[in-house]
């Protein structure tokens, strides 16, 4: 059959159609056309974006499984690197101390402590402005980072010095 043959065979086709035939036809070429350009390819997506949530799902499952087992959870562990809010007080006489030792003058600070119900968490800022030269501001904040677990930040401001220590305690109830 050579190109002339068939191209004579669609139009005898499309002839004993109609019109209604012919319209009928051009829809199912387009449906056909916009399954395998369009809906196929969102299904294989589909497919592999379920895949993908039945393997967490799976993995929050064993995640389940391990919290529910014997001995402390992630949650506890992570809270026991906090330190309880009964010791603020000595922590708090140390970074006293250590300005004392470097003969810093700390004057009148700001005290601010908010609590994060979802991590049984406080967090607290305390900005005290500092009298003495750069060299003792810088001791002592190199001695107030020696314990990591204390703060999270520690900023210095110039003039007028300004030491700011942010950190977070265990809340009231669990400790």
């Amino acid at each position: 059959m050579n190109g002339s043959h068939v191209l004579y065979s669609l139009h005898v086709a499309a002839h004993r159609l109609g019109w209604l035939g012919g319209s009928g036809l051009a829809l199912l070429v387009a449906a056909a056309v916009f399954y395998f350009s369009t809906v196929r390819p969102a299904q294989e997506e589909f497919a592999v974006l379920q895949g993908r949530l039945d393997r967490i799902e799976s993995r929050g499952r064993a995640d389940a499984g391990l919290r529910s087992s014997a001995g402390p959870s992630r949650m506890e562990q992570f809270l026991e690197f906090f330190p309880p809010l009964d010791t603020a007080p000595r922590w708090l006489k140390t970074v006293y101390s250590i300005a004392e030792r470097e003969r810093l003058e700390l004057l009148k600070g700001t005290y601010r402590v908010s609590e994060d119900p979802a991590l049984m968490l406080a967090h607290y800022t305390i900005s005290l402005p500092v009298r003495g030269s750069y060299p003792q501001i810088r001791r002592f904040i190199a001695a107030a980072l020696q314990d990591p677990a204390r703060y999270e930040s520690i900023n210095f401001t110039g003039p007028g010095a300004r030491v700011s220590l942010t950190g977070a305690i265990q809340r009231r109830g669990h400790a």
